[in-house]
């Protein structure tokens, strides 16, 4: 078990460090300052008003978006790992095959979530400040 989190703290660290992280970061809250700005919280479609119109239309993009970011990255970090001979490294050390595969989804999926759910919470952040309604259930939902 220690060495699936050693495994997934190595990968979130090596993701952390990549620019590929930052412009993944960048696009998702990007998302959410657009969708602010063009007013889509005061705009009235099929029931759903304030930050539920947001989120429903934040998920579906994300939905969207994400599987790409998640094809591309997994790609990249296999083939890095491959080319840097990290897998002729890994047999010379006592780290299980599984270990080594479930800590690199386990960092993977953090890497992958976090910055979903950080612009999630900045969503709600500025809903708040800006004096619009939060709708709990949904947020709590669409962050399950």
């Amino acid at each position: 078990m220690k060495q699936l989190w050693l495994t997934a703290k190595l990968d979130i660290v090596e993701s952390l460090r990549a620019r590929w992280f930052q412009i993944y970061t960048l696009v998702f809250g990007g998302i959410v300052a657009l969708l602010f700005l063009f007013g889509l919280t005061e705009s009235r479609v099929l029931g759903f008003i304030g930050l539920s119109r947001l989120l429903v239309t934040y998920i579906q993009l994300t939905m969207a978006i994400l599987p790409i970011f998640v094809l591309i990255t997994t790609v990249r970090s296999v083939a890095g790992d491959r080319e840097a001979g990290v897998f002729e490294y890994l047999l010379s050390l006592p780290v299980s095959l599984s270990a080594w595969f479930w800590g690199k989804i386990v960092g993977r999926y953090l890497v992958i979530f976090a910055p979903v759910f950080l612009a999630m919470v900045a969503s709600v952040v500025i809903a708040i400040a800006m004096g619009i309604e939060v709708p709990w259930n949904m947020f709590g939902y669409y962050t399950a």
